[in-house]
């Protein structure tokens, strides 16, 4: 049985976000929360996606 790869695509690493001199720390500060933001969604798209797949393939059993 072949499993998709369409959770694993979802599981996308987030990079940091590049700080810069002269930037203020509340830019930084707010860039990085945006990427924290980013990097929670994906992991709550990956695991929505892999319980979907668990109920798909179970009831193939």
């Amino acid at each position: 049985m072949q499993i998709p790869r369409d959770c694993e695509l979802l599981a996308a690493t987030v990079p940091y976000p590049a700080v810069t001199k002269g930037q203020s720390a509340k830019a930084a500060v707010a860039r990085h929360r945006a990427a924290l933001g980013q990097a929670n969604g994906n992991l709550v798209a990956t695991r929505t996606c892999q319980e979907q797949q668990r109920q798909r393939f179970a009831g193939g059993r």
